[in-house]
């Protein structure tokens, strides 16, 4: 101890300096510290929970952006089935025009051969009853020098009914 005392130690100001440190320890452990502490620790756990945060925004943002590609594939897809769809669609409606065409030319066509045929019948039937007036004409100057008027009726009559027979 002799040598503590060559070094000039006070033990009563040596023990006044430890009772003052062992206050001032408690003071700031029981003031400082734990508050300091606490806020730390709060902060440590407001980022954890703003990193978690931001790890969960990335998963969530990932999931979206590939939900968002599964539907512009599904949407592309759908695209083409509409596409296709309206393609045959389009097909099959000229398909039934141009049935519906064919039918209408072809009863134009039958229409037409037919109003044909009724006129041609009517023009012979006109032809042959102008023929046969020609005919009776004919027929009455011809005789009127070589009979009566009488007999001359009679046989135009007769040559009438079989020219229209």
């Amino acid at each position: 101890m002799d040598i503590l005392q060559n070094f000039g130690v006070d033990w009563v100001l040596l023990a006044a300096q430890i009772v003052n440190f062992l206050i001032i320890f408690w003071l700031l452990k029981k003031f400082a510290y734990k508050p300091i502490f606490a806020m730390l620790e709060k902060r440590k756990k407001l980022i954890a929970e703003g990193v978690e945060n931001a790890q969960k925004s990335q998963d969530l943002l990932q999931k979206s952006l590939e939900e968002e590609k599964a539907l512009l594939k599904k949407a592309q897809g759908n695209v083409v089935e509409i596409l296709a769809d309206a393609q045959k669609q389009a097909q099959d409606m000229v398909a039934v025009a141009e049935e519906g065409a064919k039918k209408r030319v072809e009863k134009i066509l039958e229409d037409a051969k037919k109003e044909i045929e009724d006129q041609t019948l009517l023009a012979e039937k006109q032809l042959s009853k102008h023929t046969a007036e020609l005919a009776a004409k004919l027929l009455e100057k011809s005789l009127s020098n070589l009979v009566d008027s009488k007999t001359q009726k009679e046989i135009v009559s007769n040559a009438i009914k079989k020219i229209k027979v």
